[in-house]
């Protein structure tokens, strides 16, 4: 398999988030963490694509803002209430669903 072309790419942002959130849980701290690709697997693991064209100028579009996975919100309240900040460096190719992962961060971002 090395040195070979794979095209199928999987994400587990919420795996990433968890295991440094632990030993600093009660102490406070910060969790920086990279994503590129829309997370597929795991915890937060995100399925299927709104088709966003479809969304835009309706009534509807409100929902592409709005969290497609209760994880996210949840594991950000849950870093917030120990004190941990996690800030997000977002550099999507396609489509990632900000309006979810966006969610990890916005209750961690309080003043502590």
């Amino acid at each position: 398999m090395l040195g070979r072309s794979c095209s199928f790419r999987c994400s587990c942002p919420g795996a990433f988030v968890l295991p440094p959130f632990i030993p600093q849980a009660g102490h406070g701290g910060q969790v920086v963490a990279f994503q590129s690709t829309m997370p597929t697997i795991g915890i937060g693991g995100i399925h299927g694509q709104s088709n966003e064209a479809d969304l835009f100028d309706t009534d509807k579009e409100k929902i592409l803002y709005k969290t497609r996975d209760k994880t996210w919100p949840q594991i950000g309240e849950e870093c917030a209430s120990e004190g941990v900040a996690v800030n997000l460096v977002l550099a999507p190719n396609k489509y990632i669903d900000i309006g979810s992962i966006g969610t990890l961060r916005i209750p961690s971002q309080r003043d502590f």
